[in-house]
């Protein structure tokens, strides 16, 4: 998630189902490749396995649907999340009005959860979304499914403003984004971009080297 401020911060969100490319060496290694950046940016790398996040300094956000947390138990979801060093949880799929029900167990073990405010939502469900918004409110880019995109929407800017005016915490953008020209548009009027499938991509398509063409694609965003 790329942040604006005095000084960015940048989070990167990633929830690829290869386990062994978040595995301790691998993230170590990644963090360590980052470090010249992390110094100029404060860059937070977040993976998809919290297995190690106890041992290691940055943020950890899991993010999922809400069948499985449903299968597994509201309050044992949580639990694990506290226990795996999870400090906040995305579920992409859950009404704003479910998600602050399930707020009384999260924050029972101190788990923030992140609403989604769609492109097309109306000013009560923008509000509300912003009443119960905990760590970063999340702004979708497209009215669809999520996937790398060409072009933002012409219509988020004024989204993203209408949910700054209710919101007390940073409001990200997400979905589709994968692009330079992406984060230079953000910049000017969101708190945050988050990059989730462009980073799956990148990982899919490297035949070898992973974790350097990651980098790679980290850095070119940020240029």
């Amino acid at each position: 998630m790329i942040c604006k401020g005095v000084k960015p911060k940048f989070y990167f969100i990633s929830g690829s189902g290869n386990k062994n490319y978040f595995s301790k060496k691998n993230l170590s290694k990644i963090s360590k490749s980052l470090n010249k950046e992390q110094k100029k940016y404060d860059i937070r790398l977040c993976g998809g396995d919290t297995t190690f996040s106890n041992k290691l300094s940055f943020t950890i956000i899991s993010m999922g649907y809400y069948n499985p947390i449903l299968k597994i138990g509201i309050d044992n979801f949580f639990s694990g999340c506290k226990e795996s060093g999870v400090n906040g949880v995305i579920i992409a799929d859950i009404p704003n009005t479910e998600l602050e029900i399930i707020q009384e167990t999260s924050n029972k073990y101190n788990i923030e959860t992140i609403p989604l405010v769609p492109l097309n939502a109306s000013d009560r469900t923008v509000e509300h979304a912003c009443k119960i918004g905990q760590g970063f409110i999340y702004c979708v880019s497209v009215l669809g499914v999520t996937g790398t995109r060409e072009q933002l929407s012409k219509d988020l800017n004024k989204k993203v403003n209408q949910v700054s005016k209710f919101s007390d915490v940073p409001v990200a953008v997400g979905f589709g984004i994968s692009k330079n020209s992406h984060i230079k548009e953000l910049k000017n009027y969101a708190d945050a971009a988050v990059i989730g499938s462009a980073i799956i991509d990148v990982i899919s398509y490297s035949e070898n080297n992973e974790i350097d063409n990651v980098v790679k694609f980290i850095k070119g965003l940020l240029k």
